[in-house]
């Protein structure tokens, strides 16, 4: 009973929790919910079971610390990113929210 509105992309490994009304992007490997749809965390107990290393879930944890708990917007957050030394996990999570078209969730 999820509402996603059409083109919207949910990244892999990502949690969507029932009768949530998705408008943007989800990022990779969030969990969230609602209507409107909020973004609550990392999807971390599904990375785990999926077989994901702890400093994996650490170095995802820090770029989604980057882009919703450092009080920056999408754009410098982007650009923090980019001069990181970034991760394959990293780099997707950057990936997809470069690429996002209807912009990320909140």
């Amino acid at each position: 009973m999820t509402a996603v509105h059409q083109f919207v992309h949910i990244g892999s490994h990502s949690f969507v929790g029932g009768a949530s009304a998705i408008k943007k992007d989800i990022v990779p490997f969030s969990r969230g919910q609602g209507n409107p749809y909020q973004t609550v965390g990392l999807n971390s107990v599904g990375l785990s079971r999926r077989g994901f290393s702890n400093e994996e879930i650490a170095s995802i944890k820090q770029i989604y610390n980057l882009f919703y708990r450092d009080k920056l917007n999408t754009s410098q957050a982007l650009q923090k990113a980019e001069s990181m030394d970034l991760s394959e996990y990293q780099k997707i999570f950057v990936d997809f929210v470069r690429n996002a078209e209807r912009g990320i969730s909140n």
